[in-house]
């Protein structure tokens, strides 16, 4: 089957492992779709220009957030500190 223009489907289209792909900008490379899910699964993308990454891609480093790439710590910060004056929190 050729599809040469755009299409509209509006009913459920079922592809066979391996049988979805997806053509490079250059139309000389295929890479293909597959799923090893045991039960049914609904996959979301946000209406959104951008890439697609593994979360092993990303790390805390610009994202603002510590995902786990801080190894050590330095300062007071790493230990506990004893006040030169005893102070009574109420």
């Amino acid at each position: 089957m050729v599809l040469a223009t755009a299409q509209t489907n509006t009913g459920l289209k079922t592809f066979l492992n391996g049988t979805f792909g997806l053509r490079n900008i250059a139309n000389t490379i295929t890479s293909l779709f597959s799923s090893a899910a045991t039960v049914a699964r609904t996959y979301t993308l946000k209406d959104a220009d951008g890439t697609l990454a593994f979360t092993s891609d990303i790390t805390g480093t610009n994202s603002g957030t510590n995902t786990g790439d801080q190894t050590t710590v330095t300062g007071n910060a790493g230990t506990a500190t004893t006040l030169q004056t005893a102070r009574t929190i109420a």
